[in-house]
């Protein structure tokens, strides 16, 4: 038996091949798009586990920052309520902490220095040689944290 060859049978549809036909060239810029199905909502055993792992971490973080804020109020008005009874650390609770120019004795030592005879009274503490605290503003309590005085204090 001799080999006879065959016209090649096309896969597609009729309807299809005939679409096809028309995609070929200037024509396929021509035709409309298919019409697009409607996208499915999506169900919720479609979640994805990671993103309800992250909207659980955001909402426990924004709970417990809001409780860490409460507590941390909440302290410091029961830290105002209690008494403070601390003696100072800078005075020792004696009020008054020596002058650090004068060392102490209340003569000047610049006086000394540019080569005055008499003795001057030192400027800084007025030759009392001690000065009130300047940590606890001579109330001899040491003072709470928030409370202390600062250099910025006296910057205006």
């Amino acid at each position: 038996m001799a080999f006879v060859p065959t016209p090649a049978r096309s896969v597609l549809t009729p309807a299809a091949a005939s679409r096809s036909a028309f995609t070929c060239g200037a024509a396929a810029a021509a035709l409309p798009a298919a019409p697009a199905t409607p996208p499915r909502r999506a169900a919720v055993s479609m979640v994805d586990y990671g993103t309800l792992s992250g909207l659980g971490v955001a909402v426990a973080g924004a709970f417990g920052g809001i409780a860490l804020m409460a507590f941390t109020e909440q302290q410091g008005k029961r830290g105002q309520e209690r008494t403070n009874l601390q003696p100072c650390v800078e005075c020792k609770g004696t009020k008054v902490t020596t002058c650090n120019v004068c060392k102490g004795n209340g003569l000047d030592p610049l006086a000394e220095a540019l080569g005055e005879d008499k003795a001057t009274k030192c400027t800084y503490c007025e030759g009392a040689g001690d000065l009130k605290c300047f940590n606890c503003a001579g109330s001899g309590i040491q003072p709470r944290f928030l409370d202390r005085v600062s250099p910025d204090d006296f910057m205006d």
